[in-house]
């Protein structure tokens, strides 16, 4: 599998609403190792997130995803939040 190429620079954006983002690793012999390493920065710290995790975003937080490498096996991404409509403002 490829690595997706790491950004100079991650896209911030943020919401009026609480958000979860989910990384779940595909492996189900394994199901805590996330089969790759993903770059998120919250406000601005930046992580390296290599386990199945669910991370909770306040509103107004900045946040974003950037490179994605090591990848070994499908991820399952996903996001939500208890909004009826998607809103964001890029930071």
């Amino acid at each position: 599998m490829k690595d997706i190429p790491r950004r100079p620079e991650i896209n911030l954006r943020r919401h009026d609403f609480d958000e979860y983002l989910g990384f779940m690793g595909g492996d189900p012999d394994n199901p805590m190792d996330l089969g790759c390493e993903v770059e998120v920065q919250v406000d601005d710290d930046i992580m390296i997130l290599r386990k199945t995790c669910l991370l909770y975003i306040p509103a107004g937080v900045k946040h974003g995803i950037g490179a994605v490498t090591n990848l070994t096996r499908p991820v399952l991404c996903y996001s939500g939040g208890p909004n009826v409509a998607y809103s964001t403002t890029e930071v």
